[in-house]
């Protein structure tokens, strides 16, 4: 007999002590009998030898064992010939349980569950049939469980139940397999839940890897100016081959809004050979550069040079001034003169112009 009396999880251990030798126990029901035993710990525990010689008696009966997947959970797949039966692990009323098919001997059979779990044994008939429970705590006083050859009796307050085991096709087992891992279960829960996640391992999935926090978004770097100081003025300014403006009279102009990194810096003006260099910016900084432009002499002007000062913005009175000193080296034909009005250039500069030819 399985006995639970007066047992306290956290004061006791279990040992168990087995009525009947092997050679007897076919012939009679086999009864066990829990004992209550107070620990300097205060662990619920059981004796090594008596827990190791439970569960090497349980793997001897209980052979047709398999994981399986049953409703889409793992389940212990207990066959007998033909029948199939199945031990469920569920989370019953908060805490890990196992749910076994069977059922109610009394006025009328009534089909439902054994929950078994670390701190209690429970049966619940299915909704279809009379409402008769039982629960058996722990701790509960004068409460029992016998464990027969194909049955489980279980008496509280003053109440029997007769629990026989049933397949999935809810027909009685002919063998004891689940009985026994019922035994196991009340007996040591943590050995019956040991084996039943070692035959169902392979069934469950592999935890979740933590998820990853999206990674920040790089930080914007500030933009870097440039402050550009010529020798002369007024010379044209590129950036990158960008056009960023013309220098004031004294030489100044001030390019905001660079990103960081390498640039490329040319200054352009006629009558001077062109000034490049390349400069390093980073993030956030102001940075002076000076350039003086060389002249090139008397070189008269082209087409394209006086086109070029005159789209960037250069004054056509300065531009007519620079024909004058330098002289142009075409001669204005209608298209020269269309280009050059198309390039901003007003009577006086195509007067300068038709002058320097000559």
């Amino acid at each position: 007999m399985v006995e639970l009396v007066g047992i306290e999880p956290t004061l006791v251990m279990l040992e168990a002590d087995w009525e009947g030798s092997p050679s007897t126990r076919p012939a009679r029901d086999a009864v066990a009998t829990v004992r209550a035993v107070p620990t300097r710990q205060g662990n619920l525990a059981m004796s090594k030898l008596a827990r190791l010689l439970l569960i090497l008696a349980v793997a001897s009966t209980m052979a047709a064992q398999d994981g399986v997947l049953h409703q889409g959970r793992p389940a212990l797949k207990v066959t007998s010939g033909r029948q199939v039966a199945f031990v469920e692990y569920v989370d019953w009323q908060g805490e890990p349980a196992f749910k076994i098919q069977v059922q109610h001997y009394h006025f009328a059979l009534c089909n439902g569950y054994l929950y078994i779990s670390r701190n209690r044994v429970e049966y619940h008939p299915l909704p279809n049939f009379r409402d008769d429970s039982v629960r058996v705590e722990r701790g509960q006083a004068s409460a029992t469980a016998v464990h027969r050859q194909r049955d489980t009796k279980i008496a509280a307050a003053g109440r029997n139940f007769t629990l026989v085991y049933m397949d999935a096709e809810w027909s009685v087992l002919d063998r004891s397999q689940m009985v026994e891992f019922a035994h196991l279960a009340i007996r040591d829960f943590d050995a019956a839940e040991q084996q039943f996640m070692r035959l169902t391992a392979a069934l469950r999935a592999p935890p979740a890897a933590p998820a990853q926090p999206a990674p920040l978004p790089a930080p914007v770097p500030k933009p870097a100016t440039l402050k550009v100081r010529s020798e002369p003025g007024a010379v044209q300014i590129y950036v990158d081959d960008v056009f960023k403006g013309i220098s004031s009279t004294a030489g100044n102009l001030v390019v905001e809004s660079l990103s960081p990194g390498t640039h490329q810096v040319r200054l352009s003006l006629i009558g001077y050979k062109e000034w490049k260099q390349e400069v390093e910016l980073t993030a956030g900084e102001s940075k002076l550069l000076h350039a003086k432009l060389e002249p090139v002499g008397p070189k008269p002007l082209s087409l394209a040079e006086i086109e070029e000062a005159l789209s960037a913005g250069v004054a056509t009175a300065r531009v007519a001034a620079l024909i004058k000193e330098y002289g142009v080296d075409f001669s204005l034909t209608d298209e020269a003169e269309q280009r050059l009005r198309g390039a901003g250039a007003d009577d006086a500069l195509i007067l300068a112009v038709l002058k320097a030819k000559r």
